[in-house]
């Protein structure tokens, strides 16, 4: 019973990865260039792909030689799981991660048609072809290799886990302590400020959820995404920071 949960954990972060890895691919095509940040872990993970891949194994292997049930109950079980999860974290932490409200046939901009879609194509793949050569690989290892790549993994992501989720909190609580402020511009410019010199993983997340939104301030994140520039724009920003306190104290 431990064994295959091992082996089971370990498929989940094998999908994590290949998740991270395709939507990088699909990311840095679409904007003609290198886009490594995605998802809110520091890793080369999405949690999310993972989830989904270990729960098509478990419910839907019995639909291995009928690709179109196993089609349809993939695009099923996934846009739910999307949908559910974009709920959940909202709920956790007060932010929209991602919108599809403008793509057709969404429901509520957490889940849309192209994306279901994907996910039932992305089932059969996964039945059909790659979970065959994963598990002939785990399998043939020694459960000694397996405990320890086990134990490896899960201290891994555990840690990125605690220190992601941290960053995020304070993010939020930066957002909630300007939020209250009249001038949206000078929020921007607080909220760059923050971002550009104290932390390079909220820079990484603001990057990973483009559409990222305050649900309690209503402030969009998106906008503040053009402040986050290189040195060039901190040592402007400084410069009009400087001169804006001389003209306070006069």
């Amino acid at each position: 019973m431990l064994y295959n949960l091992e082996i089971y954990f370990l498929l989940f972060i094998i999908y994590s990865i290949l998740g991270y890895i395709i939507e990088v691919l699909y990311v840095s095509f679409n904007h003609e260039k290198i886009t490594l940040s995605r998802g809110f872990l520091i890793g080369p993970v999405l949690p999310i792909y993972g989830v989904g891949a270990v729960f098509i194994t478990l419910l839907l292997s019995v639909y291995e030689n009928q690709v179109l049930t196993l089609f349809t109950l993939s695009m099923v079980l996934c846009t739910i799981l999307e949908y559910y999860t974009s709920l959940i974290l909202e709920k956790i932490f007060k932010l929209r991660w991602w919108d599809y409200k403008d793509r057709k046939y969404n429901l509520n901009g957490r889940v849309c048609l192209q994306n279901a879609l994907l996910f039932g194509l992305g089932g059969v793949v996964i039945i059909e072809y790659i979970n065959p050569i994963i598990f002939k690989v785990l399998y043939s290892c020694l459960p000694l290799t397996i405990n320890i790549l086990v134990i490896i993994s899960l201290i891994i992501f555990l840690l990125d886990l605690i220190i992601s989720t941290k960053t995020i909190f304070t993010l939020k609580d930066k957002l909630i302590k300007l939020g209250g402020r009249d001038s949206t511009h000078q929020i921007r410019l607080e909220v760059k400020e923050y971002l550009t010199s104290h932390s390079k993983l909220m820079k990484r997340l603001i990057k990973a959820f483009p559409n990222l939104v305050d649900l309690n301030k209503t402030l969009k994140i998106p906008k503040l995404e053009k402040y986050l520039l290189g040195r060039k724009g901190y040592r402007e920003f400084n410069k009009k920071r400087k001169v804006l306190k001389r003209k306070n104290k006069m």
